[in-house]
């Protein structure tokens, strides 16, 4: 008998690890449905009104089900008046660690936004559980919709698709599901599949116990084996990859393999692989032994070849992403070839021609005498026909290489919330190979803009053989000097890319310093030597050799003098032209620093006895002791510099860094900077140090008084190196966590991540005009990266909460952000840094600059209002419920109010005091807004209807009827002669400037508008839906001029960029740029992690702004966006000179060894030629 593997009641207590999990998250239901009892009880005993239950904000209505990972309910949504779904997750660790885990997994879900999965609304914890409020979906599952009626296999196939979508976009933002079955995608009544549970299967603990593989089958013969736990059995078995029976963590592939069991089983009516327990089904899925359908099958055999891929034992046999097993599936060769034939009438005709000639050729070959004509007309068809054929195999294969390299771009191309695979280099390289149509796609051109507004390496210096450590640039900056553990010291002319070694030494190379006037390099090697070499002469000579390596090594400002330090504590100083050597004595163990200061009278070294020593130089003297020695430090000193003639800097093991007054040996040194693990690397800039540590941590610290000290954002593991831009506003760092990075000096803004090196990095260094970093890695590779290209999305970090409104100022300098966080910020729109934080009690819904820019207000959920200048706030209160939307009159000294009271307000900004109270809608107030002479004030409501007020004596003057539905938005035109409106209704309207009750319908959603814009004269407006388009209108006759449509989601939010451009923020995720009155596609812009809700232009057209549900603000910078392809190929090839090695080619593309060669050679040849012109 072969058992129920997919559904069932929980295994008994006899099985105690499954009994755990099950019973830990049933004690917390019980308790929460005690405490639901205990209400009812409590309301029948006191006779008084029965509290509702709640989890987090959500009213809970009933329970809709419970399995092994928690229970559902359907609640409501008091604050978005709609009805979720609420899960309590089950956890069998229920530490705070182990909760705190499973909510950023379910964080991660959230978000995961795509038409073909379950939205999540919010994640949060209920009595020591994670909950997870979701999108309510109302219809069956999938098993429940195949069996509801007959469907054929087509119908089947579509639908299933819509489910593999859903798990092709989640694979694409990182989230792997673990547990796809038919019961984990909902069919909703509108026929969309959406997929459900996606990260969960990552997010559970249990027990550190092997799960049994034998005896789990229950008194019923029923196994409830959808157990998700970190390092165990994950999934469930009838669905499960042979990965997961191996309980090794699964990818993506594992996804794909259930989802082709799943088709498989809806397709024949069973499943592909079966046994009578668990031990004989993991052994067939193991073994690859797939039962063969029904030989009666309508299925056609090519859709069955397609599932057996997707169904190998091996994950790297089967397709190699869930995106191209369903364009394979969507591609039907049978319908593909009937298309051919339709298509191509001439082949149609010329097989229809074969056949009589052939048939004529043959009957009447001896009596015909046409026919050797007729010969030759048929073998000429014939060899049309091949050429045809030929052609299209050609026209097959570019494209289906186009589409790889697309794939292989959208691979390496970075997304939000996902580091796996990431470089944006290889995405760019790959993508400039792509010709074609998809050159001219939208999705081209939309990647290749994000990728162009990314930071690019723009060369791969390759040529050492062993990690990469010193990195020295020239002083005009066209040449860089690097020495690497393979004992070379390389020369690289920057404009070329071209290297070449000049000084070997023996063993690893421990510096590389350059004289300041460029003119004479210096290296030393744990050989114990230390060589020269000239720039003039290009030859190399020994200038000393010590018994033990080099640990230091130190040029003077004048290039005259230079010093070593070795392990065993000597240091060496030579006079160059002379030969002359003084040593100095200082028995402190290894001397890990030194520098000379500016006068090349002094050098200081730091030594492994935590002992800072100060050295003035004398001409012609053998030995010299120390003339100071500063104690302080608790463990070596790695670092040391000079600032003054009065002061020197340096930094320690023990986390500190000090400064040292040497005028005075008798006054204590100050620390300046302080981390909790050992200082690996120190710069200064005039009166600021940077330091940064082995933790991770970065701090920039003042070396004046107070001596404040700034933490920036740290890196994920040690941080190696750190360097000033030659302005000071930025530091550049590099770690072990395989990445460089710039930082603003003063803590603004988000740092540019530098992706690329494949290993750990170990220095970096910046030219002294301050384009260029340079860094060297255990990989090998220097890269080199320009840092002066611009950037096309510029994060604004800050809000926890959805952002609820956006707006600029007058002059576009500013941008204010608000979020249901409670708090508004205010960025410069020049370089993304935060200006201010202006926080307070209760969501904010809506923000406003006052006219001249000198105040700013925002209204509150709570019903206030806050009136801010500069850091001085006040309070405006009398509203009785959430005040939705707030407008400044022209003269900025009136403010009107719209809430849900049912009230509109007018107030004095200058006292705070009410003028007037506008009643008489019949509901909820939605928007407000003055005339542009302040003489009226025209408000919108739930009641369907607009009035317009009296502004001075509040007297309502008319309303305006129109509307079927809520009127959610009301817009004044630039000029004021027209006023647009949007409503539930899924219409718009046009009013004239004089109110009058006249107006024009915009008619075309099919559902409810969110957002109304016009353009900057005032003559067309484009219109945001719900139904997931936009759409443009004249404002002169109220035609529809475009139907912008594409996204996969609610348009939220839709603003004019210029006369002929159009930006959309969608739920999907994205922004798109759509050119008016163009055939080009739009341009997609990706970057925030949920749906974008949104979305404010600049006047110039420069600059957006974007927010969305997530908290994330982007500010977005269009001078350098194109929609031509041509442009922008040539803009991939000037940002990176770099190539796909043939291996990278073979590994990435799919390419076979002779085609990876060639193409990779050629692409050498381009670059050098390129870099020569």
């Amino acid at each position: 008998m072969e058992f129920d593997d997919t559904q069932g009641e929980t295994v008994g207590e006899e099985h105690g690890l499954l009994a755990k999990l099950v019973a830990l998250g049933e004690a917390h239901d019980q308790q929460f449905e005690l405490d639901h009892r205990m209400a009812i009880v409590a309301a029948g005993l006191f006779d008084e009104p029965l509290n509702p239950v709640k989890i987090g904000r959500f009213t809970i209505v009933r329970k809709l089900g419970s399995g092994g990972m928690g229970v559902v309910y359907v609640a409501y949504d008091e604050t978005l008046d709609r009805k979720v779904a609420v899960k309590l997750l089950r956890s069998a660790s229920p530490t705070p660690e182990a909760r705190a885990r499973l909510e950023r997994e379910a964080q991660a879900m959230a978000r995961l936004t795509h038409p073909n999965v379950v939205a999540v609304h919010e994640v949060g914890s209920h009595v020591e559980q994670v909950f997870v409020a979701m999108e309510f979906v109302e219809g069956s599952d999938l098993r429940g919709w195949l069996a509801a009626e007959p469907r054929d296999w087509r119908a089947i196939a579509a639908v299933y698709c819509q489910a593999g979508e859903g798990l092709s976009a989640a694979h694409e933002a990182g989230i792997v599901h673990r547990d796809f079955k038919p019961d984990n995608a909902l069919v909703g009544k509108d026929g969309r599949v959406r997929v459900a549970d996606f990260g969960l299967a990552h997010g559970f603990e249990g027990p550190s116990a092997k799960l049994p593989v034998g005896g789990l089958e229950d008194s019923q013969g029923r196994l409830s084996l959808s157990l998700t736990r970190t390092g165990a059995l994950m999934g469930t078995p009838a669905y499960m990859a042979p990965e997961q029976y191996a309980g090794k963590r699964t990818d993506a592939r594992g996804d794909q393999f259930s989802f082709c069991v799943a088709l498989w089983e809806a397709l024949y009516r069973q499943r592909p692989f079966s046994g009578e327990s668990l031990v004989a089904l993991s052994t067939a899925v193991c073994d690859g032994e797939i039962d063969e359908p029904p030989v009666d099958s309508e299925v056609p055999p090519w859709l069955q070849t397609i599932l057996r891929r997707g169904l190998a034992s091996d994950p790297d046999a089967r397709w190699p992403s869930m995106r191209e097993l369903l364009d394979a599936l969507g591609h039907d060769p049978v319908a593909a070839r009937r298309r051919a034939l339709l298509g191509f009438g001439l082949g149609g005709a010329t097989l229809a021609l074969l056949a009589s000639l052939t048939w004529l050729a043959v009957t009447e070959l001896r009596a015909n005498a046409r026919q050797r004509e007729l010969t030759e007309q048929t073998e000429a068809l014939l060899e049309l026909e091949r050429e045809r054929g030929l052609q299209q195999a050609r026209n097959d294969a570019l494209r289906a290489r186009d589409a790889t390299r697309m794939s292989v771009a959208r691979d390496f191309k970075p997304k939000v919330n996902v580091a796996e695979r990431e470089d944006p280099t290889i995405a760019a390289v790959v993508l400039r190979e792509v010709e074609g149509e998809l050159r001219r796609s939208g999705e081209w051109m939309s990647m290749a803009n994000e990728l162009l507004g990314q930071p690019l390496c723009h060369e791969v210096l390759s040529g050492h053989r062993d990690v990469v450590g010193p990195l020295s640039f020239s002083p005009d900056g066209a040449w860089l000097y690097t020495g690497s553990d393979d004992g070379v010291v390389r020369r690289w002319k920057l404009d070329v890319g071209v290297g070449e070694p000049i000084i070997t030494h023996d063993k690893p190379i421990r510096d590389v310093v350059l004289s300041p006037d460029g003119r004479l390099l210096a290296s030393s090697s744990s050989d114990g030597t230390v060589r020269s070499w000239s720039v003039a002469s290009g030859q190399s000579e020994l200038v000393s050799r010590h018994e033990r390596p080099i640990k230091s090594l130190a040029f003077d400002d004048q290039g005259q003098l230079l010093a070593s330090g070795t392990s065993d504590g000597d240091v060496e100083v030579v006079t160059l032209d002379t030969g002359d050597v003084t040593r100095l004595r200082g028995d402190g163990g290894e001397v890990f620093v030194l520098q000379f200061d500016h006068s090349c009278q002094r050098l200081l070294s730091g030594s492994a006895d935590a002992k800072v020593r100060v050295y003035r130089l004398r001409e012609r003297q053998a030995e010299l002791e120390a003339e100071m020695i500063l104690e302080g430090h608790r463990k070596p000193i790695y670092h040391a510099r000079f600032i003054d003639e009065r002061r020197a800097v340096t930094a320690s093991d023990d986390g500190t860094a000090r400064l040292w007054w040497l005028d005075d040996e008798s006054r204590p040194s100050v620390v300046v900077a302080h981390h909790a693990k050992a200082i690996t690397s120190i710069d200064v800039f005039e009166s600021q140090l940077a330091t940064v540590a082995v933790d991770g941590s970065i701090r920039v610290s003042s070396l004046a008084p107070p001596y404040a000290s700034l933490e920036l954002p740290s890196h994920a593991d040690a941080v190696w190196s750190v360097s000033f831009t030659p302005d000071g506003q930025f530091v550049a760092t590099t770690s072990f966590d395989k990445t460089a990075r710039l930082t603003r000096a003063d803590g603004r803004g988000v740092p540019q991540v530098f992706l690329g090196h494949q290993q750990a990095l170990c220095r970096g260094a910046i030219d002294p005009t301050g384009r260029w970093l340079a860094t060297g890695s255990y990989d090998a590779d220097v890269r080199l990266w320009d840092l002066q290209r611009p950037r096309l999305a510029t994060p604004l970090v800050g809000h926890v909460g959805s952002v609820s409104s956006l707006a600029l100022d007058r002059d576009g300098a500013r941008v204010i952000t608000a979020s249901h966080d409670g708090s508004a910020r205010i960025w410069s729109t020049h370089d993304g840094s935060s200006l201010a934080l202006l926080d307070g009690a209760g969501a904010i819904n809506h923000a406003e600059f006052s006219p001249d820019g000198r105040l700013v207000a925002f209204s509150r959920v709570n019903g206030h209002i806050d009136l801010w200048e500069g850091s001085e706030r006040r309070s405006l209160s009398g509203h009785e419920r959430s005040v939705w939307r707030i407008r400044f009159d022209a003269s900025g000294r009136r403010l009107v109010s719209a809430s849900y009271d049912g009230t509109a307000k007018i107030w004095d900004v200058e006292s705070g005091s009410q003028l007037q109270i506008l009643r008489g809608h019949e509901a909820e107030v939605s928007d407000a807004a003055f005339t542009l002479d302040g003489a009226r004030v025209v408000t919108a409501a739930g009641d369907g209807t607009l009035r317009v007020w009296d502004a001075n004596t509040g007297v309502e003057l008319d309303t305006l009827r129109g509307h079927q539905g809520d009127v959610s938005t009301l817009v004044p035109g630039p000029d004021g002669e027209v006023w647009a409106t949007g409503s539930s209704d899924g219409t718009a309207r046009l009013w004239t400037g004089d109110l009058g009750g006249d107006s024009i319908l915009l008619a075309g959603h099919t559902q409810e508008i969110w957002s109304v814009a016009f353009d900057a004269e005032g003559s067309r407006v484009v219109t945001a839906s719900n139904d997931g388009d936009a759409r443009v209108w004249d404002t002169s006759d109220g035609s529809l001029l475009e139907v912008l449509d594409g996204h996969a989601n609610v348009v939220w939010d839709a603003a004019f960029i210029s006369a002929d451009r159009v930006v959309t923020a969608s739920g999907d995720g994205s922004l798109r740029v759509w050119s008016l009155g163009s055939s080009s596609p739009p341009l997609v812009l990706s970057g925030h992690g949920s749906m974008v809700l949104r979305v404010v232009a600049s006047r110039d057209g420069a600059q957006l702004v974007s927010g969305g549900d997530d908290g994330s603000v982007i500010r977005w910078s269009l001078d350098g966006v194109s929609a031509d392809p041509e442009v922008l190929l040539a803009r991939l090839r000037g940002a990176t000179r770099v190539c796909l090695s043939a291996e990278q080619r073979s590994r990435e593309l799919g390419e076979d060894r002779l085609a990876a060669s060639v193409a990779a050679a050629a692409c050498e040849r381009d670059r050098k030629q390129s870099a020569q012109k």
